[in-house]
């Protein structure tokens, strides 16, 4: 089964915890938070991601999700997460995926969720979660499964071993390994739907090339040429990059995260712009082709 996600999915991260090394406005207010979720409801957004490792977010959707009331026709598409199955702390694999749902949805306050992704994927390939995962599916605690991926090689394997129907993936002209692969093609010819996050790379490519961290500096001279052609073409940074994902053919739904209203209506903005020129769009991903893994994966930054 398949959900049918708006072309934006709102990432709730930045509304539980202070998410990403450019952060500059810390954790909003529970206020500001619910005014941000109301907002892009208002704006066409139905999707919203949110994972039990983003602090508060569960509870604060939770609450929002509580205000709607009952109405079928009202009620938004959310995604979340599983977290990682540790074998030294967990007693066994079915009761920690049972336990993680039945918590989630107390928190979310859903009879079921939509959508629960693998926060890390290899997980599903452990045949004790994925049997369990099914279990949720057929008793009605979930309605689709899939995972949040990093890794190219393992995204292959959960399309050939399993049956996902969505695949999360870090997608920006810095990080086009799941493109350039093929996976994303072959995941769009079995119907797998395909979330694209880190389009800005968690803020650093917004950033001037002289505000890059050393430890990311292969990043300033391509940050510096696309400045140039931004500045060239009237347009923002935030808007060329957006635009490069949310429209790009191989994706479904482009997650944003925001920290206020009005970093929610650019993106919103851009977004309406429509997509790039086709010359423009092949410009900019030229620019980033040699990023090495350790760069594109924030995992591997050094903790800040």
């Amino acid at each position: 089964m398949k959900i049918s996600p708006s072309k934006l999915t709102l990432g709730t991260a930045q509304l539980g915890l202070p998410y990403g090394i450019t952060n500059t406005l810390g954790l909003p207010s529970q206020e500001s938070a619910l005014n941000i979720l109301n907002h892009a409801k208002k704006s066409g957004i139905t999707t919203f991601d949110t994972a039990p490792a983003y602090g508060e977010a569960e509870t604060r959707l939770g609450q929002w999700i509580h205000n709607f009331g009952s109405m079928e026709k009202d009620q938004p598409i959310i995604i979340t997460k599983l977290p990682k199955f540790e074998n030294n702390r967990n007693s066994s694999a079915a009761n920690f995926v049972e336990k993680t749902i039945d918590q989630s949805l107390k928190t979310l306050k859903l009879q079921q969720i939509p959508l629960l992704l693998a926060h890390r994927a290899e997980d599903i390939l452990n045949p004790a979660i994925y049997d369990s995962i099914i279990s949720s599916k057929e008793n009605g605690k979930i309605y689709s499964f899939g995972a949040s991926v990093y890794d190219v090689d393992i995204a292959f394997e959960l399309i050939e071993k399993t049956d996902i129907s969505a695949l999360q993936i870090p997608f920006s002209v810095a990080d086009q390994r799941f493109v350039k692969s093929g996976l994303t093609s072959k995941a769009r010819s079995k119907k797998i739907t395909i979330f694209a996050r880190s389009a800005f790379l968690q803020g650093v490519l917004l950033l001037s090339d002289t505000q890059i961290p050393e430890f990311l500096q292969e990043l300033r001279i391509p940050v510096r040429m696309l400045n140039e052609i931004a500045a060239f073409n009237e347009l923002s940074c935030a808007n060329i990059l957006l635009r490069s994902v949310a429209h790009h053919s191989e994706i479904t739904s482009c997650v944003i995260g925001v920290e206020s209203i009005v970093q929610l209506n650019t993106h919103i903005t851009s977004y309406k712009k429509g997509p790039l020129p086709v010359h423009l769009s092949a410009e900019i991903f030229n620019l980033f082709n040699d990023i090495s893994y350790e760069t594109q994966n924030p995992g591997r930054w050094p903790k800040m």
